[in-house]
């Protein structure tokens, strides 16, 4: 059952802004509104009138004032608003705003989602969360802003935005995000505690906004490592979506180092003893430019098909993922067993017969190389024309006479003959040896 704080009547504007300017844990500064594109909108103004008309405070939060406030593009707008989910469903209702009529556990946790000019905008009501598992929580609903700031995961999204321009900032938000430090609100350990997956969010944002690479608190660290098992009860699927977005980010090598040194790899589904240096030499190796596949740096950290199994039994990430994953682990011995000078070759060999077997596969083989960070092969075959086994079944009875199982060991002696020759061997020119030479089938 969810519980509502009665709201009292609103105080005048001006005495709003008198209390707040006396209180610096209240206002961090007021910014130029008009140079924020993106709440100069029909849709937004529409919005924040709207509230202001029926006394209920309205303004932006979270990452969308983060990321205006470091001059970049917000990629939601959401608010947030001392209306309860009736008192918006009510208001919107009565102003013909279009809204979404099937999230309800959305309006449980007090985010009611409207559509003004094409867009769609999330307004959620001030909340506490009263009761957490480390996954979901059970919310009390407040007119409190502070109160909303601390139950939110990090100081740099626990900033609120008026439509006056005003930064409404409770826990030095706007400092750590100037110093390009990441802070949980309050104490780690709590915070992570009401969801474990803000470990992950953690080194998410940490690798977005910090400068330095190594900056970490060290109460924040001691806290994942005494509460990263709770990681463990935490859907593969939202595990994946944040890891994802970490090895994108151009910081995966020393954050995945200092997640794998607080034993959290170990339990999102990676070995105990993960292989990071082979992936800190992957990341070396597999330049940005080279726009490489999260999954060659999984992979870098695996032995082999049974970690990779075991992992994506927890991470259930995509059947092409996996593939090129697959395709690495078992591919990436070549370039230690095979002593030739000219690499070009050695790919070739593994494309062709690759090819021969999947024609699907020739976005792992160039992930591959991208694993290596081998521009020149990169180069190579993005415009190769892959040879084609030119002898099929049918003429190998022809000149034989045989049929059965021994007609795949002869089709594959002489796709050695043509490798050997480099794939210049023609359909004739192997049906005559076949017929002349005698070949170990």
């Amino acid at each position: 059952m969810l519980n509502v704080v009665r709201r009292n009547h609103l105080p005048p504007t001006a005495t709003i802004l008198s209390l707040i300017r006396q209180s610096s844990t209240n206002m961090c500064e007021a910014i130029d509104l008009s140079k924020v594109k993106q709440l100069q909108t029909p849709a937004v103004a529409y919005l924040s009138q709207l509230f202001k008309e029926n006394q209920f405070e309205f303004r932006l939060c979270g990452g969308a004032v983060r990321d205006i406030l470091s001059g970049k593009k917000a990629k939601d707008l959401d608010f947030a608003t001392t209306a309860t989910p009736q008192e918006m469903i009510e208001m919107f209702d009565r102003n013909d705003v279009r809204r979404d009529i099937n999230s309800q556990t959305g309006i449980a946790h007090g985010t009611v989602t409207c559509r003004l000019f094409d867009e769609n905008f999330e307004v959620t009501t001030l909340r506490i969360d009263k009761v957490t598992d480390g996954r979901h929580a059970q919310v009390v609903f407040t007119h409190d802003w502070k109160e909303d700031a601390s139950r939110r995961d990090l100081t740099i999204n626990s900033m609120f935005l008026g439509m006056d321009g005003i930064v409404y900032d409770y826990h030095n938000g706007r400092q750590h995000l100037d110093r390009k430090i990441v802070r949980f609100v309050n104490d780690p350990a709590q915070r992570i505690q009401e969801d474990y997956l803000r470990i992950l969010r953690y080194f998410r944002f940490y690798g977005r906004i910090a400068d330095d690479t190594s900056s970490h608190d060290v109460s924040t660290l001691q806290a994942m490592r005494e509460n990263g098992r709770g990681l463990e009860g935490i859907s593969g699927e939202r595990i994946w979506t944040e890891l994802d977005l970490i090895i994108r980010g151009a910081k995966k090598k020393q954050l995945l180092t200092t997640m794998h040194e607080c034993g959290l790899l170990s339990h999102i589904g990676f070995p105990p003893v993960a292989n990071m240096e082979e992936l800190g030499a992957v990341c070396d190796r597999a330049h940005p430019h080279l726009d490489p596949n999260p999954m060659i740096f999984i992979a870098s950290m695996l032995s082999g098909e049974e970690e990779l199994a075991r992992l994506r039994k927890k991470l259930k990430f995509s059947n092409n993922d996996n593939s090129i994953a697959t395709f690495i682990v078992r591919n990436r011995h070549i370039r230690i067993n095979d002593r030739r000078d000219d690499v070009i070759e050695t790919y070739e060999d593994v494309l062709v017969m690759t090819f021969r077997k999947d024609h699907n596969a020739l976005t792992c083989f160039f992930e591959l190389m991208k694993y290596f960070g081998d521009v020149r092969a990169i180069d190579h075959f993005k415009d190769y024309q892959i040879p084609k086994f030119p002898v099929s079944g049918k003429s190998v009875k022809e000149v034989t006479g045989k049929k059965g199982k021994i007609i795949g060991s002869i089709i594959d002696r002489l796709f050695e003959v043509w490798k050997e020759s480099r794939y210049t061997m023609s359909e004739d020119q192997l049906l005559t040896k076949l017929a002349t030479d005698t070949l170990d089938y």
